[in-house]
């Protein structure tokens, strides 16, 4: 998205506030509901080619996809696309579907029931509602779709807690997820309106299911923000997107760095400045790069950096020239030479969001290419088995 700082009007900068965030919550990054002030700016990007063919990936396509903003659950569901272009439902859950994730073995789906979808926030975010507390629970089905297993369903039981989200595989098969706790805090400024949990915990439980076990645990200032926390591939590091009020910079008081913890405890470790805004992250297959997201500056783009903080790369710039706004969850390929993520096709300053759209990069950030064209919200991908 392109917004002309020097020219706009306070309504337009509020309205692209909306936006910008709005998209944010219907990925659940923070899960709480965000109105917060940003202003884009525009530099070079990568354009957009056709949509992709058959070799434009190597390997299929599970995400999310939602269609009625007034429905607060079940209109999201999971799809499929396929390597040949081709696009499928599975089968439709009670209570709907978020946040798929694959088995290490590329067997399983863990995902979440329960959890409002990303229309139907964006449409609450947009009309200044807070959204309710939600009867979660993370579920795990086969590569069909089928075979659903529930797996964690404490949370109504639980004393404070708002809701579980965001489930990630870790190499030893077990499945963390994140769990938000009330009541929720509040911070108020000119043109931005924060909402974040009072505690949010990283939890994990055995495939097999079991009493969930906290391995981190995050306070009222920092704490997970865009996206969920995602394990190296030799389970050794955790990373994970941390936001605060404690470094504000012109564009917001909330920043938001990426950390890497040690899996078996100790301290967290900053690899990204807090000015850059970054989100989503997702390891390489080979362990040796991050991808993310990033808004600093307000003008949505991937990057890739070491897992040590160095050779910061920008892949992707969003703006009105590439055809790819409010850039978010990036997700590696297989092989490690793609990396697909969630965008708007059709950045622009209104308030008004049409649509989100799937889109793949290769991993140098060449041959960016749009995959999904419907009209529907298409986000959180994540990619199967070869």
């Amino acid at each position: 998205m392109r917004l002309d700082t020097r020219r706009a009007t306070r309504r337009d900068a509020a309205h692209t506030a909306m936006l910008n965030v709005a998209l944010r919550i219907a990925s659940v990054g923070c899960a709480i509901t965000a109105i917060a002030a940003t202003a884009t700016g525009c530099g070079s990007a990568s354009k957009v080619g056709p949509s992709a063919s058959k070799r434009a990936h190597d390997g299929p396509l599970v995400y999310e996809i939602s269609t009625e903003p007034q429905r607060p659950a079940t209109a999201t569901q999971l799809a499929e696309r396929l390597p040949d272009g081709t696009t499928r439902r599975l089968p439709r859950l009670p209570g709907g579907a978020r946040h798929p994730a694959w088995s290490p073995d590329r067997t399983r789906i863990a995902f979440v029931r329960g959890l409002a979808n990303a229309a139907y926030e964006i449409n609450r975010v947009l009309t200044g509602r807070q959204l309710p507390r939600a009867r979660t629970e993370i579920d795990t089905a086969d590569a069909a779709g089928r075979d659903v297993r529930r797996l964690v369903s404490d949370c109504p039981a639980t004393p404070g807690c708002l809701f579980d989200a965001l489930p990630a595989w870790a190499p030893d098969g077990r499945i963390s997820f994140l769990r938000f706790y009330g009541p929720v805090h509040s911070v108020r400024q000119p043109y931005e309106h924060q909402q974040y949990a009072s505690r949010v915990e990283l939890l994990t439980i055995p495939a097999s299911g079991g009493r969930p076990a906290t391995i981190r645990r995050w306070d009222a200032d920092l704490q997970p923000w865009d996206g969920a926390p995602r394990w190296s591939p030799d389970g050794r590091h955790i990373v994970v997107a941390l936001g605060s009020f404690a470094h504000p910079n012109k564009h917001s008081m909330l920043a938001t760095a990426l950390f890497v913890l040690d899996a078996a405890g100790g301290a967290a470790r900053r690899i990204t400045p807090w000015d850059l805004g970054a989100g989503y992250p997702d390891w390489s297959p080979d362990g040796s790069q991050i991808a993310f997201a990033s808004e600093g500056g307000h003008s949505p783009s991937l990057y890739v950096v070491r897992a040590d903080g160095t050779r910061l790369r920008k892949l992707v710039q969003g703006d009105t020239r590439s055809s790819v706004g409010a850039l978010q969850q990036p997700a590696w390929s297989p092989d490690g030479g793609r990396i697909a993520f969630a965008a708007q096709p059709r950045p622009t300053s209104s308030y008004r969001i049409s649509q989100l759209d799937l889109f793949t990069v290769n991993s140098d950030g060449s041959q960016l290419r749009r995959v999904t064209t419907t009209d529907a919200y298409e986000s959180a991908p994540a990619w199967g088995p070869n």
